[in-house]
């Protein structure tokens, strides 16, 4: 059989006794070099290995471009990199949304609105120590929970992912204390900002509220995580404190891979022609642009069960119903029967093996175009709704920004929607519950 090329050289690590042992063996053209030559090649090639060997062992070395095939890097960023970040293990990019709250982070007014937290009362005997390992294993399970946040010298985003992190741990002695002071610290813990190149972005407190009463406080910037992860870090936290090992959960590195191959140009195209024809945004509030960002509040409405019922009847969902309803809404407060406004959707592909428990940032913010028609009822405006909106979901991958720019527009819209149902593996949390006593999600 003919050789492919002069000289070919086939490698293999082998495990032995002593560690593993690389051997290879070297096929050439007899009629072009002579074994001589070839004996001359591989000792200069042995050499140059154990010169690279040497070189690692003794703390030199380092990574790559070739390392971190999510992002276009070249060897001066790999090295500027791991100068900012001692301990760098990966380089990520960042998913559409992390990319707006790293953006508005970096115009930071001095209130971050971008934090989230979750509480959990303890009633009865507490393992403080458990607790805080099963907090730091949360961190050491997940390498997103270990990212930083920066730009690099040309101003791109990336997320390094730190092998290592410590989970920062605090405890509160509130022995005492008045149900205003408990309330005033759990706040000024969630309003206490992050620093995005200081991984990682969460926190623990752990709040003494009395004898056999603790109250943990999980503060997190919401660039790392979504909702419907609170949950899956909740069931895993009670799981390690009670001693259990948690089934491990796909990397969110892997929704970014599946990010990467998706097809763009498809998706600005669905976008294209789903808002072709707009004229203009849709904006309640339009002087509130300029205005400082503050803490959002809230008020909560209780729902007959006649609305869900309807929808039910003629194969609605209620998102769609709520979708539909906000946009009747904004047309009549703005005299317009063709508005936008934004929603979010879980950015959970099903395609993504194990989607449904990974931990990180998935949601996305999308624009909803609501038309109506005078020939049309209500239940026929929201079955085109629901339909229109099913025809976009492979594209709900598309950042908003690349959105609107493939429409050709600006910003689009002054407010959104946000239906909520988040998954929860009630038997995890069961039987972490049985191990760790009674415990109560605030």
């Amino acid at each position: 059989m003919p050789l492919a090329h002069t000289v070919a050289i086939d490698a293999i690590v082998r495990d032995s006794a002593a560690g593993p042992r690389l051997s290879a063996t070297w096929t050439w053209a007899a009629r072009i070099l002579d074994g001589a030559d070839v004996r001359e090649l591989a000792d200069a090639w042995f050499e140059a290995l154990r010169g690279i060997a040497a070189h690692v062992a003794a703390g030199g070395g380092g990574h790559t471009p070739s390392d971190f095939p999510l992002v276009p890097l070249t060897r001066a960023q790999v090295g500027e990199a791991e100068e900012a970040q001692p301990g760098l293990a990966d380089i990520w990019p960042l998913a559409p949304l992390q990319q707006g709250f790293f953006f508005h982070a970096l115009l930071d007014s001095g209130s971050d609105v971008y934090t989230a937290q979750l509480v959990l009362d303890f009633a009865g005997p507490l393992d403080v120590a458990a607790l805080r390992a099963a907090g730091q294993a949360l961190v050491d399970r997940h390498p997103g929970l270990r990212a930083a946040f920066v730009q690099t010298g040309d101003g791109d985003p990336l997320q390094i992912v730190l092998g290592a992190a410590a989970a920062p741990w605090q405890e509160i002695d509130l022995h005492g204390a008045s149900d205003a002071e408990v309330r005033r610290v759990t706040a000024a813990e969630r309003a206490r900002p992050f620093a995005l190149d200081r991984p990682p972005l969460l926190r623990f407190a752990l709040l003494a509220l009395g004898p056999g009463r603790h109250r943990l406080l999980l503060t997190t910037h919401h660039i790392l995580l979504d909702g419907w992860s609170v949950p899956v870090l909740a069931a895993e936290l009670l799981a390690l404190y009670s001693g259990q090992r948690p089934p491990r959960t796909a990397p969110y590195k892997e929704h970014l891979a599946w990010l990467d191959a998706q097809d763009g140009d498809a998706a600005r195209d669905a976008w294209r022609a789903a808002l072709a024809g707009i004229d203009g945004p849709t904006l309640l509030a339009p002087a509130a642009a300029d205005r400082p960002p503050v803490l959002p509040e809230h008020v909560v409405l209780d729902l007959p069960d006649e609305p869900t019922a309807w929808a039910r009847r003629h194969g609605l969902t209620p998102n769609t119903v709520v979708q539909g309803l906000w946009g009747l809404l904004l047309a009549r407060l703005t005299g317009r029967d063709d508005v936008v406004f934004g929603a979010t959707v879980s950015g959970r592909p099903p395609e993504l093996s194990g989607a449904e428990q990974m931990v990180g940032l998935f949601i996305n913010t999308l624009p909803v175009r609501v038309r109506l028609r005078e020939t049309e009822t209500l239940t026929e405006t929201l079955t085109r709704l629901q339909d229109e909106q099913s025809g976009l979901f492979a594209h709900h991958h598309l950042g908003l920004g690349e959105i609107q720019r493939a429409a050709g527009t600006g910003p689009l819209f002054d407010t959104m929607t946000v239906f909520e149902n988040y998954p929860l593996d009630a038997s995890l949390l069961e039987a972490a519950v049985d191990a760790s006593g009674w415990w109560t999600p605030t």
